[in-house]
């Protein structure tokens, strides 16, 4: 836990999980913000290619391909109208 750039999305991955109802989703969260925090940070140069890749896939996966027909982002807002 001294390493909050690590901890942060073990927490959030961890912690997603039972909320998602999904270990897909919470591992694709803690991605996420294990990217995203070490770019805000400034330590870009630290993560993979690949990890900056597949952080786009599924960022891209999780907001155009959701339930059926419609994608994530569709089906969210829908939910909230």
């Amino acid at each position: 836990w001294n390493d909050m750039e690590i901890a942060v999305p073990a927490f959030l991955t961890i912690s997603l999980m039972p909320f998602t109802y999904s270990i897909a989703d919470g591992i694709a969260w803690g991605v996420i913000s294990y990217v995203a925090i070490k770019i805000g940070v400034g330590k870009h140069e630290e993560i993979l290619n690949n990890r900056i890749l597949l952080a786009i896939f599924v960022l891209m996966a999780m907001f155009y391909l959701g339930p059926g027909d419609q994608s994530t982002f569709d089906w969210i807002l829908g939910a909230l109208n």
